[in-house]
């Protein structure tokens, strides 16, 4: 059992390069529920942040709403994917847990990165579009 000031230090490490899942920490069993929350609630708050940056970001460089709503779309896709190939390593007789089960969800969001991209790509046409009608450089 890990006292409370060496899972706060982990936490704060953790939020300085989160490359790993917290609630795994070798010697922190005993506190993986508290870990894991931990994760859930600082990814969601990040994402939120980010969602509202990029909310911004579109407003200011006139893109659609509709590029909102595909950024939006495009995480549920992305978890959805990840849980659906877990689920179908897992019915095939793969070991989905530890580094296996990392590795899919790594390919998994190599995957929907290259996806975001080809969105962004799209909606940077659709901006250059726009400038092009209106007469802009």
């Amino acid at each position: 059992m890990k006292t409370r000031e060496e899972i706060e230090r982990l936490k704060a490490d953790w939020l300085s390069d989160g490359c790993w899942d917290i609630e795994e920490t070798e010697g922190f069993e005993d506190h993986e529920a508290e870990l894991l929350t931990f994760r859930k609630k600082t990814e969601h708050e990040r994402i939120a942040v980010q969602r509202d940056r990029l909310s911004a970001k579109a407003k200011d460089m006139g893109l659609s709403i509709a590029f909102e709503r595909a950024e939006s779309k495009w995480k549920h896709c992305r978890a959805n994917a990840q849980s659906l190939m877990l689920h179908y390593f897992a019915g095939a007789g793969i070991d989905t847990g530890g580094d296996t089960g990392y590795e899919i969800r790594e390919m998994i969001d190599h995957i929907a990165d290259m996806t975001l991209g080809l969105m962004q790509m799209s909606f940077i046409k659709e901006l250059a579009t726009r400038d092009d009608e209106n007469g802009s450089s």
